[in-house]
């Protein structure tokens, strides 16, 4: 087993995909958009993702394409998006989020071991501030998903939650300062702050790669292999 299932499928896949003919492609990515657009497992998007494009492969061998094969295109991607796994908050909390926590700790932390602070800084703002920016970051992403295709699918709801949560995130960003007596904590350089955080995403972007070897152990993508 490799240390992240996911990344070994998702290279499989990119690899796979590019010996495809530019048709079966482009039926292969607008499953993913589908797929991608109501799920927040990346592993589950990616393995159904595999069987389309072993699929592809098959059909390219009988002379024919993705789109021929699979008769009503918007249909059968239809019927995926609705019965993929969508993911929890465990996906949530690990995906986006973890990755641009990390990001955000990895550039700050460089940013202050270059121009060092000398004032001492209120630690539970800054930390609050930052968190408060990765969350309006992470909902805007999400967000940006929704609108990807199929836009006929809606997703009214998804669409309603995510505008609430990443216009609360903003609202608490711009409005932190005036509660700024209350998160008071201890004066830290901004460093240690932004290393907390390069950790704290680090750790959970591990916990991302446990969960799916887990998945992956449940639902085994290597048996799909191209003949």
């Amino acid at each position: 087993m490799a240390f992240s299932e996911y990344h070994a499928l998702w290279l499989q896949n990119r690899k796979d995909r590019a010996a495809l003919n530019d048709l079966d492609k482009n039926s292969v990515d607008r499953a993913r958009d589908w797929l991608k657009a109501v799920s927040w497992n990346s592993y589950e998007v990616e393995l159904v993702v595999r069987d389309l494009i072993l699929m592809a492969a098959e059909a390219d061998r009988q002379g024919k394409t993705l789109r021929e094969t699979l008769g009503d295109e918007d249909a059968f991607y239809s019927n995926l998006a609705d019965s993929i796994q969508h993911g929890n908050l465990i996906d949530y909390v690990t995906g986006y989020f973890a990755l641009l926590t990390a990001a955000v700790g990895a550039i700050g932390t460089v940013i202050f071991a270059v121009m060092p602070d000398r004032d001492p800084t209120d630690a539970g703002m800054f930390l609050l501030q930052l968190l408060g920016q990765i969350l309006v970051a992470t909902f805007s992403i999400l967000l940006g998903r929704q609108f990807l295709p199929p836009l006929n699918k809606g997703h009214i709801g998804a669409k309603m939650l995510l505008a609430t949560l990443d216009l609360a995130a903003l609202v608490f960003v711009c409005t932190t300062w005036m509660w700024k007596d209350a998160f008071r904590t201890f004066p830290l350089p901004p460093i240690a702050v932004c290393l907390l955080l390069l950790v704290f995403g680090l750790l959970l972007r591990l916990c991302r790669v446990v969960r799916y070897n887990l998945l992956a152990a449940r639902h085994p993508w290597r048996e799909n292999t191209r003949a």
